[in-house]
């Protein structure tokens, strides 16, 4: 079995088993979030720049802030990236992934769309049976039961 990856979570750097995502998050409930796939070959991301161009041209459009600019989100890819490149394959080809929703539903009707926290949660998975995560600022992407819970079929 591989070596446990890391994620950012929550402005949080952690071991890939340790996020733990809210049932409530809007990003769950309703699809209400962005997300952007970068590509990783031979330990390289391919265009990062562009993938973050179309992360954040879509954030604009649908109106979350995720109250990091787009300098900020390049260099805590990279340097997650970095992180977990020790534990990942020579030549192995893996994705990184963004995933940004609004962030906690309320119980008002309609949800409110403005004072909710952005989420944000990126992640590496690795071909062939390798995975690296790298998650952030929020809620999204995970949908694994807790040790324990009964499967929902």
């Amino acid at each position: 079995m591989p070596e446990e990856l890391y994620c950012y979570l929550n402005g949080k750097v952690m071991k890939e088993s340790r996020p733990r995502f809210s049932p409530f998050d809007r990003g769950f409930l309703w699809g209400d979030g962005v997300y952007e796939i970068t590509p990783c070959f031979n330990r390289r991301l391919y265009r990062l720049k562009d993938h973050l161009d179309r992360l954040y041209r879509s954030l604009r459009y649908v109106r979350i802030d995720l109250g990091m600019n787009q300098e900020e989100m390049e260099k805590l890819t990279l340097d997650l990236q970095g992180v977990n490149l020790p534990h990942l394959g020579e030549e192995s080809v893996y994705r990184v992934g963004h995933w940004v929703t609004r962030g906690m539903d309320t119980r008002a009707w309609p949800p409110g769309l403005q004072g909710l926290p952005p989420c944000l949660s990126s992640g590496d998975r690795a071909h062939g049976g390798h995975q690296a995560e790298s998650c952030g600022r929020g809620n999204a992407g995970n949908r694994s039961h807790p040790k324990g819970a009964p499967s929902v079929s």
